[in-house]
């Protein structure tokens, strides 16, 4: 088997060689909560791929987009109809999930399942594309949004699900037409489970080294938290840590912006 992956913002685009004798094309689905392997809980639709029309492929990648799905499995079969082969379904599925990339849909990751004999040919294909996007595209820092959440008078952080791996202040990149600050209860709300209130600008941050993946900028704010803590969506594990008791492992520059925070509240206690 063999594997390449290309990163579009937060969006991973995996693609996957296989044996060659699979006839049909399942995409299967995993929503949020939902264990993704063979024998869990997975959703299927089928897509008859060697008779599909780029109409036909639009749809069901819309479809799956749209179903708050986070990882998705397209299977290209080794079509010998003639109709349409694995090379043009190959560079019609990239097409089609390239926009839905572009138009900020909610998956994270999408994974192309190729037969074995067409994976070279494959991988230069999508590489051609993303490369051709990547010379029109200006290459500007991505942003983020993330919340200092106050509970217990202590600060909630999260685990982190992915790389880089650590604990980390709640949030997450700002999707498109989607403001900061709306970006920043969505985030804190899908990863803490706890009701946002009072939120308000803290600061923004910038340096090009802050995250290792890529040059991001992230505007943070403060908000108090209510509820109870459920981690959920990249957190997994969320809880309330003091000033004098942070974790070792903090993630991107998060320490140096809860140092900042801590000591901030600390000159305005004295004030009091």
């Amino acid at each position: 088997m063999k594997k390449v992956r290309y990163f579009i913002s937060d969006k991973v685009i995996e693609i996957i060689s296989t044996d060659t004798g699979r006839k049909n094309a399942d995409i299967p689905i995993r929503k949020d909560g939902e264990k993704f392997n063979v024998r869990g809980s997975i959703k299927m639709i089928h897509i008859p791929v060697s008779e599909n029309s780029r109409r036909e492929f639009e749809r069901a990648i819309k479809t799956v987009t749209k179903l708050s799905c986070v990882s998705v499995a397209l299977s290209v079969p080794d079509c010998k109809t003639g109709k349409i082969s694995v090379q043009n379904s190959f560079r019609t599925m990239m097409e089609e999930i390239i926009s839905a990339v572009g138009r900020g849909e909610r998956f994270r990751k999408i994974s192309v399942i190729l037969p074995e004999n067409c994976f070279n040919i494959c991988e230069k294909i999508a590489t051609e594309l993303l490369e051709s996007i990547t010379k029109k595209t200006f290459r500007n820092p991505y942003p983020a949004a993330d919340v200092i959440i106050k509970k217990s008078r202590g600060v909630v952080l999260i685990y982190r699900r992915n790389f880089p791996q650590g604990w980390a202040i709640p949030g997450g990149f700002i999707n498109y037409g989607e403001s900061a600050e709306n970006a920043a209860m969505r985030e804190a709300k899908e990863e803490t489970g706890l009701k946002i209130k009072n939120l308000k600008l803290f600061g923004v941050f910038s340096k090009p080294g802050r995250d290792p993946r890529f040059h991001t900028i992230s505007i943070v704010f403060t908000a108090d938290g209510e509820g109870e803590i459920c981690p959920g969506d990249d957190a997994s594990k969320a809880k309330i840590f003091h000033r004098n008791a942070l974790p070792e492992n903090i993630a991107f520059d998060h320490r140096e912006i809860l140092e900042r925070f801590f000591d901030r509240n600390l000159i305005r206690s004295n004030k009091l």
